[in-house]
């Protein structure tokens, strides 16, 4: 029997995901201007997930600490990631590795690569430029 192992992949570019839009009868009830934070419920890894915030500034996906074990996510899963990051505050964190995972929104689907960060934060999650 033999194995083959891959040991990194090259991506070139992140694949073209349809924009979520709104329309003017999304605005009922809403007054503006408006500033208040996107905080939505997907599905990653087939688990509902609350409490995401869309960040479009955001270069990175992350998925918090506490979010990760209660999803029983596996540590050994995770593959290596050596750049810091910089927290809302100025704060420089070191995330514990890398995981993909699938979100599902609607009846979209996408792969995305997600930084595990262990930091309190009252979101389980931040998707930003997908």
């Amino acid at each position: 029997m033999t194995l083959n192992k891959l040991h990194y992949v090259v991506i070139h570019g992140r694949p073209r995901i349809s924009p979520i839009t709104f329309t003017r009868n999304d605005l009922e009830g809403i007054y503006m201007p408006h500033i208040d934070p996107l905080v939505v419920t997907l599905e990653i890894a087939n688990i509902t997930v609350k409490r995401i915030l869309i960040d479009g500034g955001s270069n990175a996906e992350i998925l918090y600490w506490d979010a990760f074990q209660k999803m029983r996510l596996k540590e050994s899963d995770l593959r290596k990631c050596y750049a810091p990051l910089v927290a809302f505050e100025g704060i420089r964190l070191t995330a514990k590795g890398i995981i993909n995972l699938p979100i599902k929104a609607g009846d979209k689907i996408a792969s995305v690569d997600f930084l595990v960060v262990n930091a309190p934060s009252s979101y389980n999650a931040i998707l930003g430029r997908l």
